[in-house]
């Protein structure tokens, strides 16, 4: 919790520099889809472990939610980072 609450800033800060038109908040972007898929890939290990709170429903929605967001984000960042 205590480190998700100060990266709330950084994202923020980084929406800032998207609206903006800075190259600096493509990359904030960029990276803030590069954690989404890691979060994605991370619970896919525990779930392969067998911890079963990662496999209910609603976790597996928000996982799978989280997954394309971040590659839909990704490659939108990545397109305007080469544009």
């Amino acid at each position: 919790m205590f480190l998700h609450f100060p990266l709330v800033f950084v994202v923020l800060y980084g929406l800032v520099l998207v609206r903006e038109g800075l190259t600096a908040g493509l990359v904030i972007s960029l990276m803030l889809a590069t954690s989404g898929i890691f979060a994605f890939v991370a619970h896919l290990f525990f779930i392969a472990r067998g911890h079963s709170q990662f496999q209910t429903p609603m976790s597996l929605f928000i996982l799978l939610a989280t997954l394309f967001a971040s590659l839909a984000q990704a490659v939108v960042s990545v397109k305007l980072l080469a544009a």
